[in-house]
Formats: C-alpha cells, sequence, structure tokens
C-alpha cells in the first residue's frame, strides 16, 4: 500500500469501495468525512491505520512530492 501526496492536488486515500483503511489528519483540525486534505500545510500529520480481519499484514510507504 503506498500514500502518494501531491502539494498541487487533494490527496486521495481511497483504498477499497466503503473500506477505507487508512485516514489523513492534517495538523490542527479535523476533517469531516466527506471533505478530503488539501496539501501543503506546515505541522504534523497523522496517519491513522485500520485494522483487518484475519491478521493480514501490509506494507505502508509514505511519500510527499
Amino acid at each position: 500500500m503506498s500514500i502518494v501526496c501531491d502539494p498541487e492536488r487533494t490527496n486521495q486515500l481511497n483504498l477499497l469501495p466503503d473500506k477505507d483503511l487508512v485516514d489523513l489528519c492534517p495538523p490542527y483540525r479535523t476533517i469531516p468525512s466527506n471533505e478530503e486534505p488539501k496539501l501543503p500545510a506546515t505541522g504534523n500529520y497523522e496517519i491513522i491505520v485500520g485494522g483487518t480481519r484475519g491478521n493480514a499484514t501490509y506494507k505502508l510507504n509514505v511519500k510527499i512530492q
């Protein structure tokens, strides 16, 4: 699984329809579920990764371009 953040575009994190396992929280505010974060913003971002059934493992790569 990879997340690529392009500062010129809205970030896209939809991995599977209705089964999102990853959420991106930008600094200093929460995002309503119907809004996508805009990058860049100065500060610490939080990436929340949800668990999956069956103890599946995966690799998460984060890249900001």
